[in-house]
């Protein structure tokens, strides 16, 4: 079992949609707090390329899709906050 497949979609998307606005919140408030540009700019973009990604799983699509882009993510997010802290 997963949290997915116990909430009902409607509950699914709304969390998904304030989990991404608190991102993007924290990443504004880190700033504030002294965060450089760069990595600010990095999680901003995995938060976009994240808010995308779940659009795109909202229709059915192969485990290519899955494997390749939805657990990649995970990667993209943390190389690119590597990145730009470099």
């Amino acid at each position: 079992k997963s949290l997915a497949t116990d909430m009902k979609p409607g509950s699914v998307k709304f969390l998904v949609l304030m989990l991404l606005i608190l991102l993007v919140c924290s990443v504004y408030v880190l700033q504030y707090l002294g965060l450089d540009v760069e990595p600010a700019i990095a999680l901003l973009i995995s938060a976009i390329a994240a808010g995308y990604i779940f659009y795109l799983s909202l229709q059915k699509r192969s485990y290519f899709f899955y494997y390749f882009f939805v657990d990649g993510l995970m990667l993209f997010s943390a190389l690119a906050t590597y990145i730009a802290g470099i």
